[in-house]
């Protein structure tokens, strides 16, 4: 319940009080509001508890003898409704003796807002730090977080007191600077250095015993140049089999659909009127013929074939590279062959058609890239 709600509140408790009645504030405009605010008879949920509110926005009326208490207010204008309900269930508003806010309708960031308001919820405008900016990236697409152990000795051939290992990283905050004393390239980490390299760019500390504490938080030209065109981009924009964009698209029955789930799950909100239009208008050349029809199907979020057979011959563990057999003459070529296929990337599902299948990457490429997602 926003405050707006809480002063419209106050002004019928003042007027049912026969105090100097206040202007209320004006209706509060969203694109849903008028849907929410569809008033709907009171009535009773259990014992001394009622529902008061509107067909989209709950409040409830707890009453006793001391007094009652409301939970939630809903909009500015729902404030007649809910106090309609109260009165045609037999309670007088002047009995209301709390207005807890529940906050559930004032959480989307408030642009006008340059500071955090103590008074009013609804978040200021705010840059992601350079952990939340590679999470939510991998975290919104569905994208797997998959990098290198960050370990130089995977084999544990050293002895305990000169190896240090740090685990299989599932977050970006586990990771750390991928510098060893060798500078070798054989010891390099290609995947992990991907998203280092992005962390960098929004001021992430690469050394953990670094004491500065606050970081540079400016915007830079190299922010949105190594999101739009770096390694770590071309992961969660493609639409590989294991993507979670490659599932919705899978399941999708309309490009409505389509958009309003990926604006829900990017930017926590749905499209407005103008960008469902021209995002509607760019995906539906060849939406209903982008699944091709070869034996694929989503099993857990995933892609799978099941009319591939099955690899032939004995299966073989990768060539991998630790400090046991970093000098020797293969593992240096190794490592840039990893190197290559982490900017590479997966490849593209072959479950949607390739012409369709860019449309959706253009999509999700613009969404993630876009200010919203950054700095809001």
């Amino acid at each position: 319940m926003s405050p707006h709600a809480l002063i419209a509140l106050a002004i019928s408790l003042l007027v049912s009080a026969g105090q100097t009645a206040l202007r209320p504030d004006a209706p509060i405009k969203c694109e849903s509001c008028d849907e929410w605010n569809v008033p709907i008879e009171g009535f009773k949920v259990f014992g001394n508890t009622y529902y008061v509110g509107t067909a989209g926005l709950s409040a409830l009326l707890v009453t006793s003898p001391e007094g009652h208490i409301l939970l939630d207010g809903g909009l500015s204008q729902s404030a007649p409704l809910i106090e309609a309900n109260i009165r045609k269930l037999g309670f007088k508003l002047t009995d209301v003796k709390l207005i807890l806010n529940s906050h559930a309708y004032q959480r989307a960031t408030d642009l006008t807002q340059k500071l955090p308001n103590p008074l009013y919820v609804a978040p200021a405008p705010r840059r992601l730090s350079a952990e939340q900016v590679v999470d939510s990236m991998f975290a919104t697409t569905g994208k797997p977080f998959r990098t290198e152990e960050a370990s130089l000795d995977i084999d544990s051939i050293r002895e305990q007191a000169n190896s240090v290992t740090l685990g299989q990283p599932r977050r970006a905050w586990m990771l750390t600077s991928t510098s060893n004393e060798r500078d070798r390239p054989a010891l390099a980490l290609p995947r992990i250095q991907a998203v280092c390299d992005v962390m960098a760019a929004f001021g992430w500390r690469a050394s953990r015993p670094d004491p500065v504490t606050d970081r540079e938080s400016s915007a830079n030209s190299l922010q949105p140049a190594i999101l739009s065109n770096g390694t770590m981009g071309t992961w969660v924009t493609r639409l590989s089999d294991d993507h979670g964009v490659t599932a919705l698209a899978f399941g999708a029955r309309t490009t409505a659909d389509f958009v309003d789930e990926l604006f829900l799950r990017v930017l926590t909100r749905r499209p407005t009127a103008a960008e469902k239009a021209r995002y509607e208008a760019y995906l539906t050349p060849g939406f209903e013929r982008r699944c091709r029809n070869n034996g694929f199907t989503s099993e857990n979020g995933r892609i799978v074939n099941l009319a591939l057979p099955r690899p032939a011959g004995p299966r073989r563990p990768e060539y991998y590279v630790s400090w046991s057999n970093h000098l020797n003459d293969l593992a240096t070529t190794v490592r840039m062959q990893q190197e290559a296929a982490a900017r590479k990337g997966d490849p593209a599902t072959p479950q949607l058609t390739d012409d369709w299948r860019r449309r959706a990457e253009d999509v999700v490429w613009a969404l993630v890239n876009s200010p919203e997602f950054l700095y809001y």
